[in-house]
């Protein structure tokens, strides 16, 4: 998996986690955070019960890199998904080696997968356009 879709990934989970630290019904100040922290999301509104989901799919994801990162390593992403910056770049800066890279790739992908299943299908939609969007937005 190309690095670049890899950060995206991780960034579409923690920010999504993130969001959902505090389900709520869903409301526009919610997509306005989640667009912030999670670009993947972003226009997208989730209900409480999506939110809690996608927390506890988050959290396994975090519990899941941290056996693969170096102590410094979790603390910057950490710090990264606790002050809502976009993690893509912290993720970015941590200078991986080909080995983190490629134990990350499969949780990467099954957490984007995991996150994918608990939106409807119009959601889910809009996800892929927006990841798209990144996508094309990142190599112009």
């Amino acid at each position: 998996m190309n690095l670049n879709l890899m950060l995206l990934a991780i960034a579409t989970a923690a920010t999504a986690v993130t969001v959902a630290i505090h389900p709520v019904p869903v409301v526009q100040a919610n997509s306005n955070r989640i667009a912030q922290t999670y670009p993947a999301l972003k226009g997208i509104q989730l209900t409480s019960a999506q939110q809690e989901k996608i927390q506890q799919i988050r959290q396994n994801a975090i519990v899941q890199l941290s056996n693969i990162l170096t102590p410094d390593q979790k603390t910057t992403v950490l710090n990264a998904i606790g002050n809502n910056e976009d993690l893509r770049t912290a993720i970015g800066e941590l200078n991986l080696s080909s080995d983190q890279k490629s134990q990350i790739g499969p949780i990467l992908r099954s957490t984007y997968q995991q996150i994918a299943n608990e939106l409807t299908p119009t959601q889910r939609k809009q996800m892929q356009q927006n990841v798209r969007a990144l996508i094309m937005g990142r190599f112009r």
